[in-house]
């Protein structure tokens, strides 16, 4: 049996969750069309029985500068990521070809002891198939990797492929986790990442990356949670007129959550103020980031 570790890295919204989701074969991570979704390094497990095989992957928050203090923690994660991995999938967009953001990524990652593979996600939408062998030229050329392989995650493209180029890199040893686990995040955070999953969905122009969700109480049929913005203006938008968003953001979470847990509960959802919460250490450690 071959097992270990992969990081996936790249800038925001290349699709790191989608690719990940597609490897292990179940739904892990947020998947949303919006940048900086994955705000904690996540570990997936993927069973491959049919390559005998378990590779552990670990989701980050994409590289980009931070600005305040939450951000701070999502690239400290994201750097962290790829120390003591096997594996290194570094992502482009093909879309978007390797611009200087992918490029700024690149530099804080081409140091990686393990072995690294670029993976050209979104690769049927590229305009033309010359246009994606000039993008793989020039990735060779500008990054000196040899192992590039263009995938489409939401269609399943090349990942079959994929999954057998990691196996061939992956040391002999045992499994690190059990064949039943397929994440070592809790039920409460998966809970959470539902509905700030939902709220991302519906809200997120009006207030893109200033919601955390916290699990305030939970039994096996009745879950308390509070959804916390920044300002009172943010509140009036997560309630929505006459209750409609907030009644519309419980519904469809609840349903997540059912199918999630495989019982039907009472979900209670508030949401409340928390000044500035991502520009302040304290808060971020009361909703669960620093550990």
């Amino acid at each position: 049996m071959r097992s270990g570790f992969a990081a996936v890295v790249g800038v925001p919204n290349v699709g790191k969750s989608s690719l990940i989701n597609a490897l292990v074969g179940h739904k892990i991570n947020i998947v949303s069309p919006r940048p900086q979704t994955t705000r904690d390094r996540i570990r997936a497990v993927a069973h491959w029985k049919d390559l005998d095989a378990q590779v552990v992957f670990l989701d980050t928050p994409g590289l980009f500068q931070p600005k305040m203090a939450l951000d701070h923690y999502m690239v400290a994660n994201a750097e962290g990521a790829v120390e003591g991995t096997e594996l290194v999938l570094f992502l482009v967009d093909a879309r978007v070809g390797f611009g200087p953001k992918d490029k700024k990524a690149w530099e804080k990652i081409k140091g990686a002891r393990g072995k690294i593979m670029i993976i050209i996600n979104k690769a049927d939408l590229a305009a033309n198939k010359n246009e994606l062998l000039v993008l793989m030229d020039t990735l060779r050329k500008e990054t000196g990797i040899t192992d590039l392989i263009p995938v489409s995650a939401l269609k399943g493209d090349k990942i079959d492929y994929l999954r057998r180029v990691m196996v061939e890199h992956l040391p002999e040893g045992p499994p690190y986790f059990p064949e039943d686990m397929l994440t070592d995040k809790d039920k409460q955070y998966m809970i959470e990442e539902m509905v700030r999953e939902t709220i991302i969905y519906h809200v997120f122009e009006e207030l893109p990356y200033s919601v955390a969700i916290l699990a305030e109480e939970m039994d096996e049929k009745y879950i308390r949670i509070a959804i916390i913005c920044e300002r009172e203006s943010q509140k009036g938008i997560l309630i929505g007129k006459q209750g409609s968003m907030i009644r519309l953001i419980g519904e469809e979470s609840r349903k997540k959550i059912e199918t999630f847990l495989g019982r039907r509960v009472f979900l209670d959802v508030v949401v409340k103020v928390i000044k500035n919460w991502r520009k302040d250490s304290r808060a971020l450690k009361r909703l669960g980031y620093y550990g």
